[in-house]
């Protein structure tokens, strides 16, 4: 649809800025499926991606681990993606 072209339009725009991106809306009108194909169209080389399921039970902890996981040591008390990717948290 024209509203779904429209939202991955702008969508691959503010990810590739680094710009944080939230879709809101009720059970089952597709933010998942959107974002799902946002990434899968990501080069590799360029984005890396991770995705965090929460729920009810989920912990601080257990989401700082999960978040910080496939983050690797650079100097110091500074963490990032390997490489020179960037990385996309998909919450």
């Amino acid at each position: 649809t024209t509203e779904t072209a429209s939202i991955l339009f702008w969508s691959d725009i503010l990810v590739k800025r680094g710009c944080p991106l939230m879709l809101v809306g009720p059970a089952g009108t597709g933010k998942t499926q959107l974002i799902s194909g946002l990434i899968r169209d990501f080069n590799p080389e360029e984005h890396l991606s991770i995705t965090v399921n929460m729920n009810f039970y989920s912990t601080a902890v257990a989401t700082m681990t999960a978040l910080e996981a496939p983050l690797q040591k650079r100097t110091g008390s500074t963490y990032g993606p390997p490489g020179s990717t960037q990385m996309v948290y998909f919450i």
